[in-house]
């Protein structure tokens, strides 16, 4: 009996809580807002670019121009991207052209990107760590059999 007790009156507690506390919404599209759009210099032809972020900055990669690597970064502070900094070359079809961005939890930057698929299917590497200058490049990845649908 006592248990029925407590078990009603911690519902009744339960349903006067719920009614007191204020309502709770979802967000919805009317509380969306675009906050800014940058375009990225001398980008042409970009497909996928990778982002990642991390202590103010923005970083981003992609393969432009049909024949770069390149990456940008945009400081929270700031209201434009920066100059690109070119990392490798690219060949081929620009569609399969790919790079990805990671960052480090000692802030280290690292950059991947892939170098005519279509042919030699090869990835390369290149890291940053902080205030120091890019590595060299390095290929990670030969002759893999990448899963694309090349027609």
């Amino acid at each position: 009996m006592l248990r029925r007790l407590f078990l009603v009156v911690g519902a009744l507690a339960a349903l006067l809580a719920t009614s007191i506390a204020p309502a709770v919404q979802a967000q919805t599209s009317a509380d969306l807002r675009f906050i800014t759009s940058s375009t990225l210099q001398n980008s042409r032809d970009v497909k996928y670019p990778s982002v990642a972020a991390a202590n103010d900055t923005v970083h981003i990669g992609a393969a432009a121009n049909k024949s770069d690597a390149l990456y940008w970064t945009k400081r929270d502070s700031t209201t434009t991207v920066g100059a690109p900094t070119q990392l490798g070359d690219v060949s081929g079809q620009p569609d399969y052209h790919t790079t990805s961005i990671a960052l480090g939890t000692d802030g280290t930057i690292y950059y991947v990107w892939s170098v005519d698929p279509e042919n030699s299917e090869t990835i390369y590497l290149r890291f940053k760590r902080p205030n120091e200058n890019w590595s060299q490049p390095r290929e990670v990845v030969r002759g893999a059999r990448f899963p694309v649908n090349r027609r």
